[in-house]
């Protein structure tokens, strides 16, 4: 998990979206992107500016085969008897 801190509402907002709908949230932070789920929002408006914590699950994308989309049982094969 990561975890960066931001004061731009918009980007703070945009998260919660991102947390609220499942979908998959790419920030940029110190030049680095940052792609994943996001976990949490926090707000401390105790600071002036108010500060948001953002807790980012990074998603790993994997190479990989792709699944299967029926069951083993559907499969059929023509066999050669003789």
């Amino acid at each position: 998990m990561q975890l960066f801190q931001t004061s731009d509402p918009n980007e703070a907002r945009t998260c919660r979206r991102a947390q609220f709908s499942g979908f998959a949230k790419e920030l940029t932070v110190n030049g680095v992107a940052i792609s994943g789920l996001v976990h949490s929002v926090k707000e401390d408006d105790s600071l002036v500016p108010t500060l948001w914590t953002v807790t980012i699950i990074p998603q790993v994308i994997l190479a990989c085969k792709p699944r299967r989309s029926g069951s083993a049982s559907k499969i059929t094969r023509a066999i050669d008897v003789r």
